[in-house]
């Protein structure tokens, strides 16, 4: 039997764990470069104030959450919801768009807790028609009063609100 010393038995062992160098082995991983695709960020018209995702007429908030964060694609839509949805033509920030121009009943209840805001995303309930700047709290201090309000419904337990786990993110207007 052959005598084999600790640096031969070191480098044997360890060419068993990583047979490939590092660069060979990260090439194996990542055998091309994918291209940088440029986002493409949306203007969302809110039109209906139930919570669901189904494929109707109108766009709900969490539609509309869903459409930014990529979970649900436009041409998966109907005709009249892809209608509420658009090409944000904004340069500058450069994030998704969710308006309320189109809401009649500002007062969402939720069924379910709303998904993470994981893009940047802006969710603007001054664009409500009913929203006054002029109008606040107090007369002391100018604070807009909200109109869009988000609130779990009747008998349904949320234990959190609106989840931002992204940067470049905008929420006013909104209680």
């Amino acid at each position: 039997m052959k005598k084999l010393d600790i640096a031969t038995t070191l480098s044997r062992f360890s060419f068993f764990l990583f047979p490939f160098s590092l660069y060979s082995f990260s090439f194996l991983l990542f055998p091309f470069s994918l291209p940088a695709q440029a986002q493409k960020f949306l203007a969302i018209a809110v039109n209906s104030n139930v919570d669901s995702n189904d494929r109707d007429s109108v766009i709900t908030l969490r539609e509309a959450i869903m459409l930014a964060n990529g979970k649900l694609a436009v041409h998966q839509l109907t005709t009249a919801e892809a209608r509420q949805v658009s090409p944000n033509s904004q340069p500058s920030p450069q994030r998704h768009d969710i308006d309320f121009r189109e809401l009649s009943d500002p007062k969402i209840l939720l069924q379910s807790a709303l998904p993470d805001l994981i893009t940047p995303i802006a969710i603007d309930g001054t664009t409500h028609p009913a929203y006054q700047s002029d109008r606040g709290f107090s007369v002391e201090i100018p604070i807009p009063k909200p109109v869009v309000t988000i609130t779990p419904a009747p008998q349904v337990q949320i234990m959190r609100g609106l989840s931002i786990t992204s940067d470049n993110v905008s929420i006013k207007g909104v209680s």
